[in-house]
């Protein structure tokens, strides 16, 4: 709805759909970790760090608890693309959002551990 409108009220609203399926508890963590990753890019794009920093670090929290067994190979390596990704964007929103430098160390660490075992061979057993 936001790119098609473009307004105020319209990225308030995506904003505020996709923070709520980030949070939805019973969905999968895969769907919440991908909702997650669009409210970091709109509160970044509004320059909105301290909003960013939420939702990344909420975002970010959801890596521990994927269901590893039931990805194949492609799938994960997928996954550590973006974590990649996620990792650099939640670094970069701690620092701009004023939080010390070590909040944005924990985020990066926190992701890069996190994602070890999508690295490792033996995952899907």
């Amino acid at each position: 709805m936001y790119r098609r409108k473009g307004s105020e009220l319209g990225l308030d609203a995506a904003i505020h759909q996709f923070r709520e399926s980030l949070n939805h508890h019973t969905s999968r963590a895969l769907d919440r970790l991908s909702s997650g990753v669009l409210p970091i890019n709109l509160h970044a794009k509004a320059r909105n760090w301290l909003l960013a920093h939420r939702s990344a670090s909420a975002t970010v929290s959801l890596i521990p608890i994927l269901t590893i067994r039931s990805l194949g190979t492609s799938y994960r390596l997928n996954l550590l693309t973006e974590g990649a990704d996620l990792a650099s964007d939640a670094t970069v929103i701690a620092l701009m959002s004023e939080k010390p430098p070590y909040e944005g160390i924990r985020l990066w660490n926190f992701v890069v551990e996190s994602s070890r075992p999508l690295s490792t061979k033996h995952a899907h057993l």
